[in-house]
């Protein structure tokens, strides 16, 4: 349902461009497939800090500016989600400094992170949107009586053909509240916030490759809404970007220069004014660009961007909206080989600092501040190393669970912090906790001074701490970095692989959520269990994806996935040999490997598909005779008020088959008379029977003089028996004394003869059916079908 606020997409009037009292732009991030990086202000102190954040690792590194020429960079600390599928910053959690937001689609979560200090201040603060998968995230101010910044989120993973687009406010330091949500058919590759002029509330624009299309919409605007800005078209693929500045006079609302890495060609598109929708977007132009970019960043003046290649060369040029010209060339500082990732323009300082990558990994791991000279940008200062990503600190001691670890076996980890090494004991659990803490003194005088460490803002539904109580070079728990919430996931098994048949699949949610969500096609929406535990049946190739979430405090885990591959098809995979393949057994509620006859009634599973019996079921209508007495009688086993008689029960024969599993017998009885060492047979008319092995009549016939090739006369016929499951069939019995062709003055010397019948071998029958990938109950149907057209061309 949508709230009644101002959705996403949505335009407005021209009163978006009046002016609000020190509107800030949003900050510009830049983005490459390496990294993200931008200028913002960490601390407050109004010198614009530098920020980095490695996309594999999901580690930050903050170069701090200490002088308005000088920056020191500190050790990187973990954002709370690996790998970073989006980032931003804005002043989200107090007017005074900024924070970043960083998004991960499979971490299923955003976190918000002050940097104003270094060390376990810097705890990651979790933002759980409504919908799965979150990818994209923008800090802008849109609601003019907030003194912080709003979060726009983009999710990527809700499937049947829903993207949604929330938008989040502070309702204090480190909480949100959602303020509206929208959905459309496309997710958003790319999105970036920025202002159509000087003291406009800003927006956000957006790239759908899907469409070829990008968007300019206001969010949250007090609920004005006019209808749908029209979009416009360009090429574009998952992997365009757009930069966005007032390069051109002539278009004071500003101008998008769209581009695709590796792509020389661009597209520069003005904004226009329109009475209609305020703004719309003017006719999109190409531009060649002189070289294929890696990465096009704005700056560092107001009519300049820069352009970087993949091999690191990087160029300054002038753009006035129509024509580039070549303003200057950056070359690496003396001394310095790779190549450049990224700029950070500061124009209140006039400078540059350059990022750059000396070992051909394209991350970046050198910073130089560049100043220019009249004529280019040149190094101000001797390059500075920047930490390299292993040199992380923050190792977490001190994690908090649901359930007390290493005695619950399902106990979830919810929360990893970093307090101090040695640590001793803790008091408290939530909200905060106190951790003492010794420190080591050396050899000669060992562990003393306790010190105390107060970590804040511990999940309510915690109940146990887990301390380390070792330094973090040789600590027990070092498998990931702290990162504040950081949510066990479900567990899967068997978590994946090939197999040769149906597989059950099982998953465990953890203690720290309620339910699982889960779905077994990336286009399907996310289905919900009813509890912590979900079992199913694959049997098909199929990913399997899920994630926990607690309805109470809106925590989701990350999204974990399986991917199952089989090596047969779903038509040949019939674990139990009966002819019925597993997926037409787990539809109809079979055990895809329980034997040929679930129900016990005496008729094989295949029987009764075919005969239109229940397989699952040994009485189908319930009138308290088996499927199979029915059968034997010719009544109706479907039909409750077709009910055979116990004489019928017991003396009927058994009725042909629905597939072609019967066969003729001939017998010829040949008793011993005792009298004369020879065999002799029977004489005519003696009558003789077929009984199933639980004593059940299945046929009755008399020898007669009858000719069949190799069968002495007098001889039987039994036609249509039914070819068992069981491989023996039943019994062939005559009576206790019989007439017999003997010498013997007194011909009724034939004693009873008991036989055990073994049917043939049932030919095989070629069901001609392949599993086309639709649903599983036109896939049963179109199987049945089939196996019913294959058994009646064999008979």
């Amino acid at each position: 349902m949508r709230t009644p606020r101002a959705i996403l997409l949505l335009t407005v009037l021209c009163a978006a461009y009046v002016a609000r009292a020190q509107i800030e732009p949003p900050r510009w991030i830049t983005r490459t497939p390496a990294e993200f990086s931008c200028l913002l202000d960490a601390d407050g102190d109004g010198d614009l800090d530098l920020v980095t954040a490695d996309r594999a690792a999901g580690l930050l590194r903050v170069g701090r500016r200490t002088s308005s020429t000088s920056v020191t960079w500190e050790s990187p600390t973990s954002g709370g989600i690996e790998p970073l599928d989006g980032f931003t910053a804005g002043r989200v959690l107090t007017n005074a400094r900024h924070a970043v937001v960083l998004t991960g689609i499979l971490a299923n979560r955003a976190a918000v992170m002050d940097l104003a200090s270094a060390g376990s201040a810097r705890t990651p603060r979790p933002l759980f949107p409504q919908s799965a998968g979150p990818r994209l995230a923008v800090a802008l101010n849109t609601v003019p009586a907030s003194s912080t910044d709003e979060i726009f989120l983009s999710t990527d993973l809700n499937g049947g053909g829903a993207f949604f687009r929330q938008l989040f406010q502070s309702t204090g330091f480190g909480t949100f509240a959602q303020l509206d949500f929208d959905n459309g058919p496309f997710p958003f590759t790319f999105a970036a916030g920025l202002c159509v002029s000087n003291g406009a509330i800003p927006r956000v624009a957006g790239l759908l490759p899907d469409t070829d299309e990008i968007y300019l919409f206001a969010t949250g605007n007090n609920g004005a809404s006019v209808g749908l800005q029209p979009p416009r078209t360009v090429p574009l693929s998952d992997s365009s970007q757009f930069i966005f500045g007032g390069f051109a006079p002539t278009t004071p609302l500003g101008q998008f220069l769209v581009f695709t890495p590796g792509e020389q060609t661009a597209y520069s598109i003005p904004l226009e004014p329109n009475h209609t929708y305020g703004v719309v977007f003017g006719t999109a132009k190409p531009l060649g660009l002189p070289v294929r970019p890696w990465s096009v960043q704005p700056g560092p003046g107001p009519r300049q961007f820069t352009l970087i290649t993949a091999s690191g060369a990087a160029s300054v040029y002038d753009f006035d909206g129509t024509t580039l010209t070549l303003h200057s060339t950056i070359e690496l500082p003396a001394g310095v080989s790779g190549g450049f990732t990224a700029l950070f323009a500061d124009p209140s300082a006039g400078q540059l600092f350059m990022l750059i990558d000396t070992d051909g990994d394209r991350a970046s791991d050198t910073s130089c501040r560049y100043a220019f000279n009249g004529h280019a940008f040149v190094a101000a200062d001797a390059p500075v190393a920047m930490p390299g990503l292993s040199d992380r600190g923050g190792q977490p001691n001190t994690l908090a669970f649901v359930g007390e670890p290493l005695v619950n076996t399902n106990a979830a980890r919810i929360a990893a912090y970093t307090a101090a090494d040695w640590s001793v004991s803790a008091s408290g659990v939530t909200p905060s906790t106190t951790i003492q803490a010794a420190v080591d003194r050396g050899a000669a005088l060992g562990l003393g001074m306790p010190a105390a460490t107060v970590i804040n803002g511990v999940p309510a539904d915690a109940t146990h701490l887990l301390l380390d109580q070792l330094a973090s070079d040789i600590a027990v728990q070092p498998l990931f970095t702290a990162a504040g919430e950081s949510v066990s996931v479900p567990r899967m098994e068997p978590q994946s692989g090939l197999f040769d048949s149906a597989v059950q699949v099982t998953i465990t949610a953890p203690a720290s959520v309620t339910r699982i969500l889960y779905r077994l096609n990336d286009a399907d929406p996310w289905a919900q269990s009813a509890g912590r535990t979900l079992t199913f049946w694959l049997y098909a190739d199929t990913t399997v994806q899920c994630f926990g979430w607690n309805s109470a405090n809106n925590r989701t885990t990350p999204i974990i996935s399986g991917d199952f591959a089989f090596s047969r098809p779903p038509e040949e995979q019939d674990s139990d040999g009966d002819g019925v393949p597993d997926f037409v057994e787990l539809a109809l509620g079979l055990d895809p490997a329980g034997g040929q006859d679930d129900d016990g009634d005496g008729l094989s599973d295949l029987d009764e598909i075919l005969g239109g019996t229940r397989p699952d079921l040994d009485d189908s209508d319930g009138d308290g005779a088996t499927d199979r007495e029915e059968r034997a009688a010719g009544t109706d086993p479907n039909n409750a008020s077709s009910v055979p008689s116990e004489s019928q029960i017991l003396s009927g024969t058994q009725s042909a088959s629905e597939r072609h599993a019967v066969f003729d017998l001939f017998l010829s009885p040949r008793p011993y008379d005792g009298v004369i060492a020879a065999y002799t047979v029977a004489a005519t008319n003696v009558p003789c029977r077929i009984t199933a092995l639980d004593g059940s009549l299945l046929a009755s016939s008399v020898t007669r003089e009858t000719y069949y090739p190799y069968v002495p006369m007098p001889n039987l016929f039994f036609s249509n028996l039914p070819i068992p499951f069981e491989g023996l069939f039943a019994g062939f019995t005559t009576p206790a004394h019989f007439n017999v062709y003997t010498l013997s003055a007194d011909p009724r010397i034939g004693r009873e003869l008991v036989k055990l019948i073994t049917a043939p071998a049932q030919p095989p029958v070629s069901v001609v059916y392949a599993w086309s990938g639709g649903e599983t109950a036109a896939e049963v149907t179109a199987w049945s079908n089939a196996a019913h057209t294959a058994y009646a061309a064999a008979i």
